[in-house]
């Protein structure tokens, strides 16, 4: 790519001179020529310079274009690295950490066993921050919780995931719920103003699993005991085997209340009781690339390695199904 259109990239990308040029180490001076030329080139503004930086329709259709051209260069250079002797290159995948610490545990060793040149760089962040460095080119992969489609990107879905209320048995015996009435939650599903007393610790209002409890607890909000909230799982997990809350987990989190339960009491039995109403949430796994992406051997051994993940804990559909 020409270096002024580079230099565009990033300063749309900043929306500040002084940003982009410091990014470049160059002038801004120097920048700002660079986007005047462009300008001159195409024979109208690409950026409004008041009251603040912004695209115009122009330079957005620009971007966009160039974000392609970005994404087609990077496949090319793909295929010509494959073709080598020795296959080496990377993969940029946008993931939350707790999620990554789940998969890529197991699945890192098999990658680096067969492929010991590439270089996998984990991106951490929420879907709001990962979707944009997805379509414009600078993440390869997105491994994560679905959001709004586009036909900018491919999808597979890993997991329709079903979402679960973990409490301890120490906390339904205070709400003098039987043995025989919390077999019947497990087979078919509890409603959480039955547990409206019991103090919860949800996610922080930033993850999709808290707008599903928010949204579960609307009729009762008013009444609930939330001490805190907090993203870690396995802190989520651990309190609620000491009997301080309930919390909700979604289903491919289940592995980190298995961690705090090898190690507790285990006449404290911790429970997962699946949560009535998961079809009005349509929580899935899924990973995601950009449109025009070239599937090298060694970028489908990765796929093949996080579909089999999710496969083995039976909760996937299927690689090919979009």
């Amino acid at each position: 790519m020409q270096e002024s259109y580079r230099y565009f990239l990033i300063v749309a990308e900043e929306l500040n001179i002084t940003h982009a040029a410091k990014r470049l180490f160059i002038s801004q001076q120097s920048l700002s020529i660079h986007i005047k030329k462009l300008e001159e080139k195409y024979g109208t503004q690409l950026f409004y310079r008041h009251p603040r930086l912004t695209l115009t329709p122009a330079g957005e259709a620009l971007a966009a274009s160039l974000h392609q051209i970005q994404i087609i260069e990077n496949s090319l250079d793909e295929q010509i690295r494959e073709s080598g002797p020795l296959i080496h290159g990377s993969i940029n995948i946008g993931i939350n950490p707790n999620r990554a610490s789940l998969l890529f545990s197991q699945i890192i060793p098999q990658f680096y066993n067969k492929y010991q040149n590439i270089k996998i760089k984990l991106i951490y962040g929420k879907t709001n921050d990962l979707e944009p460095l997805l379509i414009t080119g600078k993440l390869d992969f997105f491994i994560g919780i679905s959001f709004m489609q586009t036909n900018k990107l491919v999808y597979h879905i890993l997991a329709n995931e079903t979402i679960y209320l973990v409490i301890s048995d120490y906390l339904l015996k205070t709400l003098h719920i039987s043995e025989e009435k919390t077999n019947e939650f497990i087979n078919k599903g509890v409603n959480l103003d039955v547990f409206k007393t019991i103090p919860f610790v949800p996610n922080t209002k930033s993850e999709t699993l808290r707008l599903i409890f928010d949204t579960l607890s609307m009729g009762f909000s008013n009444q609930l005991i939330i001490p805190f909230e907090i993203d870690d799982p396995l802190l989520r997990a651990s309190l609620c085997s000491q009997n301080f809350c309930a919390t909700l987990f979604t289903e491919s989190m289940l592995p980190y209340l298995d961690q705090v339960t090898r190690s507790q009491d285990r006449a404290n039995r911790i429970y997962a009781l699946p949560v009535k109403h998961n079809h009005l949430f349509q929580y899935r796994s899924i990973l995601a690339y950009p449109q025009g992406t070239y599937i090298s051997k060694y970028r489908q051994y990765f796929m093949d390695l996080v579909f089999s993940y999710y496969h083995s804990s039976g909760a996937i559909i299927t690689p090919n199904e979009k």
